[in-house]
């Protein structure tokens, strides 16, 4: 089988100030780092800074969670401060994801600033579960501004991506139905994953529907989230099903 190339939700690449064991440094080299919080420090977010103005190719993640800071495990995160780091994103390369989740301090301020930054970068996911101060209509805004360049190689039916992840992308019904349109004709995409967006309801069941039947998609993730019924999600795994099946009716 010929691989195949997925669109990354933002769990994938190489991140920095990851809490996970596992990092890989610019020039491919390992380095271990340790989960209990030092990630979160100002000393490292000012090398990630470094790092971003410096369009160092082994950078590809940023994840500034506040999660650690919030048990006294870090240093946390100011206005300021995360502002210079959205600044140091801007014509950098490589980065595609930036995680900002429960820094709850964060306002709206930084939300433009970020949904600026994403067309001026490479960034095409932002994860922003948590961050109570920002406003809907700005995490709206910087979930268009990411959807539009995820969905990029749908739109032109690239052969190599069989996988639209599009899970924690903040989405809402309106960006389902931007969804379905992109991949309208698509003959290549398989598989969308719309997990871990609890914004979606039942208003985005026709545009996920008509996704299935207007293209090659014929396994849907929808997460396990109430505002989507257990009826909408038997309609779509139903409409999955029948497509997958036809070729051993045929």
């Amino acid at each position: 089988t010929r691989g195949t190339r997925t669109e990354r939700g933002g769990a994938e690449g190489t991140h920095d100030l990851l809490p996970h064991p596992r990092r890989t440094c610019s020039g491919g080299a390992a380095a271990s780092m340790s989960s209990d919080g030092a990630n979160t420090t100002r000393a490292l977010r000012a090398e990630t800074a470094r790092r971003l103005e410096a369009n160092e190719p082994g950078l590809e993640g940023v994840e500034l969670c506040g999660l650690y800071c919030r048990h006294g495990k870090g240093d946390p995160i100011g206005e300021e401060e995360m502002l210079r780091l959205i600044a140091a994103l801007c014509g950098n390369t490589h980065v595609r994801t930036i995680g900002i989740g429960y820094n709850r301090g964060l306002t709206d301020v930084v939300g433009r600033a970020l949904r600026d930054a994403v067309p001026l970068s490479a960034v095409e996911s932002v994860r922003m579960n948590g961050c109570d101060g920002l406003s809907a209509r700005v995490k709206a805004d910087i979930a268009t501004a990411c959807l539009a360049k995820r969905l990029a190689p749908a739109r032109a039916n690239d052969p190599e991506v069989e996988f639209l992840s599009l899970s924690f992308a903040n989405l809402e019904d309106e960006h389902a139905r931007q969804v379905a349109a992109a991949l309208e004709g698509n003959t290549h995409v398989l598989s969308l994953d719309l997990g871990n967006n609890e914004l979606l309801t039942d208003a985005c069941g026709a545009a996920i529907l008509g996704a299935i039947s207007r293209s090659a998609v014929h396994s849907v993730s929808l997460g396990h989230y109430p505002k989507i019924s257990a009826r909408v999600q038997a309609d779509i795994a139903t409409a999955c099903l029948a497509k997958r099946l036809a070729p051993a009716r045929a």
